[in-house]
């Protein structure tokens, strides 16, 4: 009798759940990065914090990618000042932004990503 090898069927399975995780997990990140994001001015944030709503965009412009079959994604936003607010500049020291929504939120994230 002729052994059937389910071994591509289960890896596929796998990746499609691990998919699924990634996309609530990033999800997840985008929404807590946005709730950060919602702190009105003034006073201007301060370095170390969170930069507060002035128009909106970047609030607005988070958003996220996965891939599947990589099992890989990204969060991010495609406005070039995020870049500043996060590194800071000669003039403004950095703001928090993706980095410390990650860290932040490390016990949740291993949670959705285990199941």
């Amino acid at each position: 009798m002729p052994i059937k090898d389910n071994t591509a069927a289960w890896l596929k399975e796998g990746r499609d759940e691990l998919g699924k995780r990634l996309e609530k997990a990033l999800i997840f990140l985008q929404n807590q990065t946005k709730t950060a994001l919602s702190i009105k001015g003034p006073p201007r944030s301060l370095a170390g914090e969170f930069p507060d709503i002035e128009s909106g965009k970047l609030r607005q412009s988070i958003t996220h990618i996965t891939d599947n079959e990589a099992l890989i994604g990204w969060l991010g936003t495609n406005l070039i000042y995020a870049r500043y607010l996060a590194g800071g500049t000669q003039y403004m020291e950095p703001r928090k932004l993706f980095e410390d929504i990650v860290e932040a939120n490390q016990g949740a994230l291993k949670a959705i990503l285990k199941g």
